[in-house]
C-alpha cells in the first residue's frame, strides 16, 4: 500500500496536464423535482421545443448542453420540453435538437 501510493503520487506529479488524461464527469445525472417543477413554472408551462401548453405529467427535464458532451446537472442547464422531444433528443445539446427540428420544418 506505500508502495502504491508513492507510485501514484509519482504519476500524479509527471503528468502535469492531468486533465487530458481524465474526464471529469458530473456526478449527479438528474435534476430534483424542486428544479424541474421551478423551471416549468418560469417556462410558464410552456414546452420549451414547441411552445405549447406543458403539464407535469407530460414534462421531461432536459439538458441545454448534453450531459454525455460535459454538460452539469445544474439548474441554469435545466429546459423542461415535453417526453417525447426528450426522447428524441438522446445525448444531443438542446440547442442542436433546435436547430435540426428548425431545419426539418
Amino acid at each position: 500500500s506505500g508502495k502504491i501510493k508513492m507510485a501514484m503520487t509519482y504519476l500524479i506529479n509527471e503528468m502535469d496536464d492531468l486533465e487530458n488524461f481524465l474526464e471529469i464527469r458530473d456526478a449527479k445525472r438528474e435534476f430534483t423535482r424542486l428544479e424541474k417543477e421551478a423551471r416549468l413554472a418560469e417556462q410558464g408551462f410552456i414546452c420549451a421545443v414547441d411552445g405549447l401548453r406543458l403539464t407535469w405529467k407530460d414534462a421531461h427535464a432536459a439538458h441545454i448542453e448534453s450531459h454525455k458532451k460535459g454538460g452539469k446537472t445544474i439548474y441554469s442547464n435545466l429546459v423542461m420540453v415535453r417526453a417525447k422531444y426528450n426522447i428524441e433528443m438522446g445525448t444531443m445539446d438542446f440547442n442542436d435538437y433546435m436547430n435540426i427540428k428548425k431545419s426539418a420544418a
